[in-house]
């Protein structure tokens, strides 16, 4: 096993241990990779595999399998696994890349939204959110405890700078989306024309802030008349285009 492929099986253990509270290692990967079972290899694939299906930590085969099925799992072998887990961590293995390569994204957007991180999550309403909290021996001596503090305020810097430059990104963002709201691009559509094309209630707003002629005439000052005569063709004004348009 190379060491890149070493290293995306670690980080892979990492994400499924993370979501599905297991204890997979690279190595249990590598024995089900040769059919092997030691190490209680069977029992805890079965487990992992049942969590990403049937969201159980106590495996029932036959729901597992017809749930496998549900998602188009296509290997017979699969399906003839014995209950007993005397044999089969290959065929469970393939079952749960089958998963991964599938529904991870999902999995990991599922723990996160009944979490902190969350964009819509209340703290206020989160009444059992699960902290776990850096297990500190008993018996530290005094320079222990002091590398562990300054640990602990490198990680606390590391994520006020990661919470600092997402707030960053994301001012940038709306810089650049109020940016587009009212600003044509090459003679393209305006994010505020394409809202009003695409809705009444819009277009009717739309109309009433960009739309000098939409004032009675005799309301126009100098200018606005000066620019309503430019803009008339046909004897049709710029409102009465638009109108025809998003009306």
């Amino acid at each position: 096993m190379s060491s890149e492929i070493k290293h995306v099986i670690g980080l892979l253990c990492k994400q499924l241990n993370m979501i599905l509270d297991l204890n997979l290692k690279p190595e249990h990967f590598r024995l089900a990779k040769f059919d092997k079972n030691d190490e209680n290899v069977i029992p805890l694939l079965w487990t992992t595999l049942s969590l990403l299906t049937v969201k159980d930590k106590h495996p029932d085969f036959n729901k597992i399998k017809n749930h496998m099925k549900t998602l188009n799992h296509t290997s017979e072998m699969f399906y003839c696994l014995p209950e007993d887990g005397s044999t089969g961590s290959r065929e469970l293995l393939i079952a749960i890349a089958f998963i991964v390569a599938k529904n991870l994204p999902n999995l990991i957007n599922e723990e996160i939204k009944y979490s902190p991180l969350d964009d819509y999550c209340s703290l206020i309403d989160a009444q059992n959110i699960q902290v776990s909290i850096p297990q500190v021996p008993d018996c530290m001596d005094k320079d222990s405890m002091k590398n562990y503090i300054m640990w602990l305020k490198g990680k606390t810097q590391q994520n006020n700078r990661m919470t600092e430059e997402y707030k960053n990104q994301t001012t940038k963002i709306y810089e650049k989306l109020n940016g587009l709201l009212n600003i044509k691009s090459r003679g393209k559509l305006s994010l505020n024309e394409v809202l009003a094309l695409s809705s009444s209630k819009y277009s009717k707003e739309f109309l009433e802030k960009n739309c000098a002629y939409h004032r009675p005439v005799g309301l126009l000052s100098g200018m606005d008349q000066e620019r309503k005569s430019v803009l008339e063709v046909d004897g049709k004004s710029e409102y009465s285009v638009y109108k025809n348009i998003f009306v």
